[in-house]
């Protein structure tokens, strides 16, 4: 606690006001911004300030300077700070989250004042600057919208990413009519799509519409629903967005003569721009870089084949496993859109499948009955079904897959329960038309009216499309009913608890977390030091070629395989052609990811691109005779 120093200024002149009153510096700075203007600050307030302290008992006394890690994200060194609290200051919250990022917020509903949290943390955000984009809301033509962009602003809109795609769906909200025209063009003499601005289609967002075989296409965005792009006759009426601002990365140096433009882009077509990857496998691979269940998912599919999709409990063990290393909570790929019209039927007992035309339901079953969701099974004295909810405690029939026998047990338990009790004790719930015929019989002997089988419905669907029933919640609120009554029309997805046996539980698809991915892995690095030439032929012989990176996510996976590398840098697939003044990947495809270094352009003709293998992982032009390892793709 000290005393401190006021700065009070107006146009012509300052001066210097003594506090007496002790605070604590987050507090003085408050008290003196409330009062007068701030803390003194600056060296001719501090010659002031010597003088003023001297008439005091006080030994010292706060002035307006001060430290902190904070910086603003466009690179300005403005000083001022809006904190709630004194906590915000970095040695406060630096003893409990050392090594940790913050990133800061304004609490709207606290008189916008400032808080540290987790930058991974998803929250509404303020932009500043001028807008780049205007929606004109007048119907043309797509040549009069370019046109008119042109005249009055820059352009028609180019989307190269899903950045801009979103922006420009936010635009799209006041438009006047269905869809928005977009500055992409067909061409018939070259096949080919391409921007306004000369850019290639890197990023897209097609709809399923037809191809009609018209040459005078153009593309519009629908307004409302998934925003998906529509291929349009260019004589169409729509409204349009303009860009206001020239300052487009260009990936690829194109003549501004479109006759020379083109030329390039046909030599580009003939060598081909698409590859497919495909793998086959069920292996699997724990990632520990938190990341949301969609960020997972593009990586998975980038490097493996999807994230982990788990049949059966023999699989959840290799699983489990194969990850006890890992103490945390992890992806895996299963995810629920809640909304009883999303609900499926399936049988407990893995690789049974359900067949709708084999169910002899009871009279108005299923019905979830009084509006409640009834989700889970029971079977009659008669052998009618009826749809009933999982909290409910029935006893309940088990399968044995040792003797193919079905036991009766003759004690009351909740659906998940009952389930937990035959997967312990025999193999599974009673699932199949089969064994229930068989249980109509063993279900006789009971005086009990009703038992439960192993057929439920949820709304539960794994991300490579499969149909597996398998699930292994950790408890009975994870089933679709209890979800949905409290997070209605919400999408979770659920994760192994690698510290709980395994279990899974469903979580906010948005929370960043370890993932498993599983499938073949698709890279491999080869530690021997050859030439990018050497490099490639290589890679041809022993696997499938020198890698090429075509978005974040691959960069990503080629940054983790890098960690073993030898060399200082690794070669890529990206080679440079002098005939044409462009850079191309070894696979075909167009250069629509980068990550460049500042390295200064020798203008020599013999390059190649390597990858450093520390830091911030940056690709440089290298001279191709160059000796390092690399990295092959298997696929």
């Amino acid at each position: 606690m000290f005393t401190a120093l006021s700065a009070i200024m107006n146009k012509t002149n300052h001066y210097i006001s003594l506090t007496i009153k002790k605070k604590k510096w987050r507090e003085a700075q408050s008290y003196c911004r409330e009062h007068h203007t701030d803390l003194a600050s600056g060296a001719e307030q501090l010659k002031e300030a010597v003088s003023t302290f001297k008439i005091s008992d006080e030994t010292r006394s706060w002035i307006g300077l001060f430290r902190d890690t904070w910086r603003w994200s466009d690179g300005s060194n403005y000083s001022y700070r809006h904190w709630r609290d004194v906590g915000e200051l970095p040695e406060e919250w630096s003893k409990t989250d050392s090594g940790t990022r913050k990133c800061a917020m304004t609490e709207l509903n606290k008189e916008g004042k400032w808080k540290a949290d987790d930058c991974n943390t998803r929250k509404s955000f303020f932009c500043y600057g001028d807008e780049k984009l205007i929606l004109i809301n007048e119907s043309k033509n797509w040549d009069e919208a370019v046109n008119y962009c042109r005249e009055h602003y820059h352009d028609l809109i180019s989307i190269t990413n899903l950045e801009q795609q979103e922006l420009v769906e936010q635009k799209t909200k006041n438009a006047s009519t269905s869809h928005i025209w977009l500055g992409l063009r067909y061409s018939c003499a070259l096949d080919l799509w391409f921007w306004v601005n000369d850019q290639l289609v890197c990023y897209e967002n097609w709809a399923d519409d037809t191809d009609t075989g018209d040459c005078n296409l153009a593309v519009a965005m629908e307004t409302r629903g998934e925003h998906k792009w529509f291929k349009k006759n260019d004589a169409e009426m729509f409204s349009f967005i303009c860009s206001l601002s020239s300052k487009e990365r260009r990936i690829i140096r194109f003549s501004s003569n479109r006759g020379n433009m083109h030329r390039r882009l046909f030599l580009l077509i003939l060598m081909g721009q698409c590859s497919l990857i495909l793998c086959q496998g069920y292996k699997y691979y724990f990632i520990k870089e938190p990341k949301t269940w969609d960020e997972a998912q593009r990586y998975c599919r980038e490097g493996y084949k999807d994230l982990a999709t788990v049949p059966n409990m023999k699989d959840m063990k290799t699983l489990y496993t194969d990850s006890t290393e890992n103490q945390g909570n992890a992806w895996i790929g299963l995810y629920s859109i809640s909304g009883k019209e999303n609900r499926s039927w399936h049988w407990s007992l893995p690789g049974v499948e359900f067949n709708a035309e084999e169910m002899k339901w009871s009279a108005d079953e299923p019905n979830d009955r009084g509006g409640h969701l009834e989700n889970c099974v029971v079977i009659d004295r008669s052998g009618g079904l009826l749809d009933i909810g999982s909290s409910h405690v029935h006893p309940f029939i088990c399968y044995n897959e040792q003797n193919k026998s079905l036991h009766f047990i003759d004690d009351k338990k909740k659906w998940r329960e009952a389930q937990s009790y035959c997967r312990e004790h025999h193999t599974d719930l009673a699932s199949g038309a089969e064994q229930l015929k068989e249980a109509v019989s063993t279900f006789k002997s009971s005086d009990e009216p009703r038992s439960w089988i192993g057929l439920f419905r949820d709304t539960w669907r794994w991300s490579d499309g499969s149909n597996y029933s398998y699930r292994h919640w950790r408890d009975v609120g994870e089933l679709p009913e209890e979800l949905s009554e409290t997070d209605s029309d919400t999408r979770k997805c659920a994760m192994t608890e690698l510290n709980k046996e395994g279990k899974w539980k469903a979580d906010d698809c948005n929370t960043r977390k370890s993932f498993f991915c599983y499938g073949d892995e698709k890279l491999i690095l080869i530690n021997e030091r050859k030439n990018w030439d050497e490099a490639v032929n290589y890679c041809r012989k022993h696997y499938h070629d020198l890698v090429s990176i075509t978005n974040l996510e691959q960069q990503e996976l080629v940054q983790q395989k890098t960690k073993n590398a030898s060399t200082p840098h690794i070669w890529l697939g990206l080679r440079y052609s002098c005939a044409l003044d462009l850079w191309f990947w070894v696979n075909d495809q167009l250069v629509c990811y980068e990550n460049w270094a500042d390295d200064t352009d020798t203008g020599d003709c013999n390059l190649a691109v390597a990858m450093e293998t520390r830091g911030e992982h940056k690709w440089f032009k290298k001279n191709d005779a160059q000796m390092f390892s690399f990295i092959c793709s298997l696929s």
